[in-house]
C-alpha cells in the first residue's frame, strides 16, 4: 500500500468485557477504498435494484386495486339481490355505488331509481342525495 492511500476500517463490539465491565472492540481492516470504477458498477448496481423493487411495488398496487374492484363488484351483486327484496338500505347504497361507479358502470338514471325507491321507504340518507342531485 502506497503511503497516503486510503483505508476503511469497521469497529465492531464483541462478546467480551474488560476488568473494568467494558465491551471490547475489535478493529478490522475492510482494505482500501473502491475504485471510481467500482463504485459506478455499484451505484448502477443499486439503480437497478432500486427499480425492480419499484416494478414490484407497481404490481402489488395493480393486484391490490384487481381485488378491490372484485370485491366491489361482488357487493353490487349482493345490494342488488337486497334491493330487488325490498331493502330500503340496500337501495340507497346501490344508487350510490351506481352514481360513483363502485363495482360497476356509473349509471345515473338507474342511481335515482334506486334512490326514489329506497326515499318511498322513508330513507333520510337517499332524500339528502337525490336533492344534492337536482340542479
Amino acid at each position: 500500500m502506497a503511503e497516503g492511500d486510503a483505508v476503511n476500517f469497521s469497529a465492531m463490539q464483541t462478546g467480551t468485557t474488560n476488568a473494568y465491565g467494558e465491551r471490547l472492540l475489535q478493529v478490522l481492516d475492510c482494505g482500501t477504498a473502491p475504485s471510481p470504477q467500482a463504485l459506478e458498477k455499484l451505484k448502477a448496481r443499486l439503480q437497478e435494484e432500486l427499480a425492480m423493487n419499484e416494478k414490484i411495488r407497481n404490481d402489488i398496487k395493480k393486484v391490490r386495486q384487481a381485488k378491490i374492484a372484485a370485491q366491489e363488484a361482488k357487493t353490487v351483486g349482493w345490494l342488488q339481490a337486497q334491493a330487488t327484496n325490498g331493502s330500503a338500505s340496500a337501495q340507497c347504497s346501490l344508487g350510490l355505488h351506481l352514481l360513483n361507479g363502485q363495482g360497476c358502470e356509473t349509471n345515473r338514471e338507474l342511481a335515482v331509481y334506486w334512490l326514489q325507491k329506497a326515499c318511498a321507504q322513508g330513507s333520510f340518507e337517499a332524500t339528502n342525495i337525490l336533492a344534492q342531485l337536482k340542479p
